[in-house]
């Protein structure tokens, strides 16, 4: 593993880490549901 695979890896790790706190007892199918529904809310 190059040293840019690992930060990416970490970097990864804390997003997921983060996604959880937000999302606890939710599938990843319903997490992204729900942040894809929020963007477009946004976008508008």
């Amino acid at each position: 593993m190059t040293q840019g695979e690992y930060i990416r890896l970490k970097a990864q790790i804390a997003v997921l880490k983060e996604v959880s706190l937000c999302y606890s007892g939710k599938t990843i199918g319903n997490i992204i549901q729900q942040m894809e529904s929020t963007a477009k809310e946004v976008e508008k």
